[in-house]
C-alpha cells in the first residue's frame, strides 16, 4: 500500500499497490494508509522519477486521515510507513490525530505517546 506515490500518467498507485485499505475487526472499522519517504523511492530500481508523483507524507496523511474518518467513517486510522525514524517522528508530531504509526524501515523498536 502506497498512499503518497502515484503513477503520473494514470493517477493510480504504483506497482499494483492500493491507496488505502479498510478492515472491520470486532465491530470497529479500521483504515490503513501506506506512506514512504522520498529517499525510499530512490531505492526502487523499477521506478523512474519522471513517471511518478510523490506527495509529502505529512500532507498526504492529513488528507487521508480526514477522508477515512469523515467519508469512510473509520473508527481508527493507522499509518504503515517505510521511513527512517526521524521521519516517523516528524509524522507523529505533525499528524497527532493518527491512531497508530507502524514503521518498519529502521528495524528498531520504539514507542511514542
Amino acid at each position: 500500500m502506497l498512499t503518497n506515490i502515484l503513477w503520473k500518467k494514470y493517477k493510480a498507485p504504483i506497482l499494483g499497490t492500493k491507496l488505502y485499505h479498510i478492515i472491520e475487526h470486532e465491530g470497529r472499522k479500521i483504515g490503513f494508509i501506506g506512506l514512504a519517504e522520498l529517499e525510499w523511492v530512490e531505492t526502487l530500481g523499477e521506478v523512474e522519477w519522471e513517471t511518478i508523483d510523490y506527495e509529502d507524507f505529512v500532507v498526504c496523511a492529513k488528507r487521508y486521515y480526514k477522508f477515512l474518518k469523515e467519508e469512510e467513517k473509520c473508527d481508527l486510522v493507522i499509518a504503515l510507513t517505510h521511513m527512517r525514524v526521524p521521519n516517523d517522528e516528524l509524522l507523529t508530531r505533525s499528524v497527532p490525530e493518527l491512531d497508530l504509526i507502524l514503521g518498519g524501515h529502521d528495524h528498531d523498536y520504539a514507542y511514542y505517546c
